[in-house]
């Protein structure tokens, strides 16, 4: 068999499952999409439902002042796990910049300059060696 029958025919497989995968991903985003606006929509009439029955119980002003009220601890809480991912992120970029320590670096460069020609086995040893120095360092507290 040669390779110009087999090759079109594997390419088209392999065309055919990257278009579907294409099309489900597409769908699957219109539908959130269609999923988010109705659950916007939805939030907004419970907003309206509640603030009529406070206006009904308390007065027009009195009801705008709690919904106010509630909006800014939704916002206030959604700042403060903002500032939180940002100081993890912090985190994460320092502990990689302390497990690229040239210490360590010379350290296992000249383990496989020492291991010489097994070049599996060097790289086991050295591959070992990086995540043994991963794993025992802590990640800096400030």
């Amino acid at each position: 068999m040669a390779f110009n029958s087999v090759a079109p025919n594997l390419f088209q497989g392999i065309a055919a499952h990257v278009k579907a995968r294409i099309d489900v991903a597409l769908k699957s985003t219109a539908c959130w999409i269609i999923a988010v606006i109705a659950l916007a929509i939805a939030a907004a009439f419970f907003c309206a439902a509640g603030f009529v029955v406070l206006a009904a119980r308390l007065g027009a002003i009195e009801a705008c002042l709690v919904f106010g009220a509630a909006f800014v601890v939704v916002a206030l809480a959604a700042a403060i796990v903002l500032v939180l991912l940002k100081r993890r992120a912090a985190r994460t970029r320092a502990s990689v910049a302390h497990a690229l320590d040239p210490q360590a670096l010379a350290v296992g460069a000249e383990i496989y300059r020492l291991l010489g020609g097994r070049r599996a086995a060097s790289m086991g040893l050295l591959g070992a060696f990086i995540v043994g120095v991963l794993l025992s360092r802590s990640v800096p507290r400030k």
